[in-house]
């Protein structure tokens, strides 16, 4: 929980929650300016007082989240984005810390995403491991003669359509309650969930909450282990499966199989799954490819090649392009501009782009944005804080 403050302690409404809780305008400032977390430690403490006496007497008079409508810049897409208070954002947090156990024993490796440490990296080198096994056994199999069926010989990306939207409070709790049996972490995700409800157009969960995120996990692992435990019996009474890998990443899930019939029939089963038990659906724009050289898997703003080597996704390529041809025709970089060139950077360090990053002189581009981003920083930090110019302190 004071992990939750200490990252928020500059927001508005997280300066009002320690200040209410017996921190004064002046420990406030000299907090940010020394970076002594020390000093937040007696009003952490009591508002985890606060939060345990909300738990155990089943008390939630919190105010209403709000709504606010975003446009992705990148995909242009409109999303309605949630706005929970401080105190709301901290139970969201020892709820989510409260059912970990449960997480970790039905979350599975192949989720990159909501748990620490598994990101966009994760999953690309998860499939990039895939392939060069697959792309090995298939090696071996031609050098001594043997018959070998690629496990990756067709793959299918699917979408859920309005994931956190279309979610709902019952089948999220009617799985939960099997695997927990703590009353009070019940209730307390139970009602954290139920308040993303703010009126009748809104049922489901809502984007922006810690809560929304690991529960939308939580079900869609169940997911996985349909697809994984799915056999058929072939002509000699082996066990052939219909899915040989599958990735989840958010609400996208790849799935891979060496035939393309038994791969079908497995995304029809997954579709009428996720509607029948959590009344999910599935885009229908699915459709089953071929895994080769030149149709690689887009995953994760990577694409990875049956080769093994592994690209950049084309619009992200040219945005990264634009961008460094932009800054060495410029004497000065803007800081928003340097932030964007230095958040592209992980995608040329991770890929097979060495002589993209040779051509147009991207370590020097880079240099240039990281010491922008740094003085610009570093000035932030050692000049007044914002409070200091609001409350006319000194």
């Amino acid at each position: 929980m004071f992990e939750c403050i200490w990252k928020h302690k500059k927001r508005y409404d997280f300066r009002k929650l320690l200040i209410q809780n017996g921190m004064s305008i002046k420990d406030y400032i000299e907090m940010l300016d020394t970076h002594n977390k020390a000093l937040a430690e007696h009003a952490a403490e009591s508002i985890a007082k606060n939060a345990a006496q909300m738990i155990y007497e089943f008390d939630f008079t919190l105010p209403a989240p709000k709504i606010r409508t975003r446009t992705d810049i990148t995909t242009g897409k409109i999303r309605e984005i949630g706005c929970e208070c401080a105190m709301q954002q901290i139970l969201d947090i020892i709820a989510v810390n409260g059912a970990m156990d449960v997480f970790k024993r039905r979350m599975v490796i192949q989720q990159a995403s909501s748990v620490p440490g598994r990101g966009q990296v994760y999953g690309m080198r998860m499939i990039q491991g895939w392939v060069r096994k697959d792309n090995a056994a298939m090696e071996y199999a031609k050098r001594h003669g043997f018959r070998h069926i690629s496990d990756m010989r067709y793959f299918v990306k699917t979408d859920i359509q309005k994931c956190y939207p279309s979610m709902r409070l019952e089948a999220f709790m009617r799985l939960f309650r099997k695997d927990c049996g703590n009353v009070h972490l019940l209730w307390l995700w139970e009602t954290l969930l139920r308040s993303h409800r703010i009126d009748a157009r809104h049922q489901g969960f809502m984007i922006g909450a810690l809560t929304s995120q690991w529960a939308a996990q939580y079900c869609i692992s169940f997911a996985f282990q349909k697809m994984m435990h799915m056999k058929a019996v072939g002509r000699r009474g082996r066990e052939q499966k219909y899915v040989s890998h599958m990735c989840i990443f958010m609400d996208d899930m790849l799935l891979t199989g060496g035939n393309r019939r038994r791969l079908k029939s497995a995304v029809e089963r997954l579709c009428t799954f996720m509607q029948s038990e959590f009344g999910l659906t599935i885009k229908p724009n699915w459709e089953i490819m071929e895994f080769r050289d030149n149709q690689g898997i887009d995953m994760m703003g990577y694409v990875i090649y049956r080769s093994g080597k592994t690209a950049i996704r084309a619009r992200d390529f040219i945005r990264a392009r634009r961008m460094a041809l932009r800054a060495i025709q410029r004497n000065n970089i803007s800081y928003r501009q340097a932030k964007r060139i230095t958040a592209y950077k992980g995608y040329f360090k991770h890929t097979d782009c060495v002589k993209a990053i040779a051509l147009y002189q991207l370590p020097r581009v880079w240099g240039r944005a990281q010491r922008v981003v740094s003085m610009y920083e570093s000035r932030l930090r050692n000049g007044k804080s914002t409070v200091q110019r609001r409350t006319g302190t000194d």
